[in-house]
């Protein structure tokens, strides 16, 4: 069994009363670039250019942003980028992060989150176009990085739905900046991700130990992820995905866990509970199966695998196809249906044989909500490994017209957050 790495946000709270001390007259917190005589005092982080337009130091007051009484927030960021940005809401999380959120008056397209703990910094300033990153580095200097905003990886260029799916997104888009490969959502590291997150706030707990005594390790082989190395980030209190996705960047162990190349796949899971101590639990499982070396990859004889279309779809019930090329290898197959692309419904397993052509499946489950978009694919497992087709979506009828939606309607249904990209 491989080693593995656990994470997670248990060291003290942030020093306010330090900060109080520290703080310097004025009415507005101040981000700018460094004096002349300090630039190039440290190496600067290896990033893909096409991603990373431009990075440099900057200088941030962070003790300012725990000042209740600063009402705006001046960023010069580059020469030609300077942003006002004005607080919406701050919140301590049980563990000693301060999460900042804020909006910018004259960008009604633009948030500002920073994520700051003992010193340390991570936040973005997003806008429709352009995103900017501030992050502290291993030297304790704080730097800002402008992203170009990409399609998101590691999804299939799936249309996103909810919490854990942007979670995806986010950790994907940090790995991209320093030329990783895209994680890759796995259904069954998400089942034993969002089983503990719902553990955790149901029982009101904060641990990578389940109360029954399992650890992360064993609910993931549980939920059948057959694995030669795994790991797992835990977090309490961010009250949405860019808010923890930055404190664990914002964190050592938790920000190498995502930044890992020794992991293939990724689930994340999230539950809320209002009763429990810190109303937010998430859960981010890491792994690469049994047999896997290097990612990304597929072992040779896994079987393929093409989603095929929805067809005879009504308002409670849709036929499913789909075509798998055994590979010469005894092959199992399934598939999965639900509302957004974390799924939810497994079908039974069906039987595929080991032939060496591609065969023809399908499976016609009932039970949907009306006039209800539902994300499905087929997976399919033989002894080299479990190969998961590219998801697809239909949506369920309610007219006599064979569940066909007018154009315009499905044009709004399915439009797709909006993304740019500089390649």
């Amino acid at each position: 069994m491989a080693d593995t790495l656990q994470q997670k946000t248990v060291t003290g709270l942030i020093p306010l009363l330090l900060c109080i001390l520290l703080l310097l007259p004025g009415e507005g917190f101040s981000a700018s670039s460094p004096d002349p005589d300090l630039s190039g005092s440290f190496i600067l982080p290896a990033v893909v250019p096409s991603i990373v337009v431009r990075q440099q130091e900057v200088v941030l007051d962070i003790c300012r942003l725990l000042d209740s009484s600063v009402e705006s927030v001046q960023l010069d960021l580059f020469a030609d980028v300077s942003i006002t940005a004005v607080p919406a809401k701050r919140s301590i999380t049980p563990h000693g992060s301060l999460v900042w959120q804020g909006v910018m008056p004259d960008r009604p397209d633009g948030t500002v989150l920073f994520v700051i703990k003992d010193g340390s910094i991570s936040g973005e300033i997003t806008t429709t176009e352009t995103r900017y990153h501030i992050r502290t580095t291993a030297a304790g200097l704080h730097i800002v990085q402008e992203v170009h905003r990409t399609d998101p990886a590691g999804l299939d260029g799936m249309i996103l739905f909810g919490f854990t799916d942007d979670v995806i997104v986010l950790t994907n888009e940090e790995r991209a900046k320093y030329g990783l490969y895209p994680l890759l959502y796995d259904f069954q590291l998400t089942q034993a991700a969002q089983g503990h997150a719902d553990d955790m706030a149901l029982n009101n707990y904060f641990e990578h130990d389940s109360l029954d005594g399992r650890d992360f390790a064993d609910r993931i082989t549980e939920a059948g992820y057959v694995w030669n190395y795994v790991a797992e980030n835990i977090a309490a209190g961010y009250p949405d995905a860019a808010s923890v996705v930055n404190g664990w960047i914002n964190s050592t162990g938790h920000h190498a866990n995502m930044l890992s190349t020794s992991v293939c796949d990724i689930g994340v899971g999230y539950a809320y509970n209002a009763a429990a101590d810190y109303d937010h639990y998430w859960v981010q499982d890491f792994g690469r199966r049994s047999g896997v070396t290097t990612c990304p990859a597929t072992p040779v004889d896994a079987p393929d695998v093409v989603t095929g279309d929805a067809t005879q779809v009504g308002a409670d019930a849709v036929r499913l196809t789909g075509t798998i090329n055994p590979n010469g290898l005894e092959t199992t197959c399934f598939f999965q249906v639900g509302r957004t692309t974390a799924y939810g419904y497994t079908s039974p397993t069906l039987l595929a044989g080991a032939g060496t052509v591609p065969l023809f499946i399908e499976f016609t489950p009932s039970g949907f909500l009306p006039a209800t978009i539902y994300h499905y694919r087929l997976a399919a497992r033989n002894s080299a490994g479990v190969v998961y087709g590219q998801d697809k979506m239909f949506i369920t009828g309610t007219f006599t017209t064979g569940g066909k939606l007018p154009i315009g309607i499905l044009n709004l249904l399915l439009r797709r957050k909006s993304y740019s990209s500089s390649q």
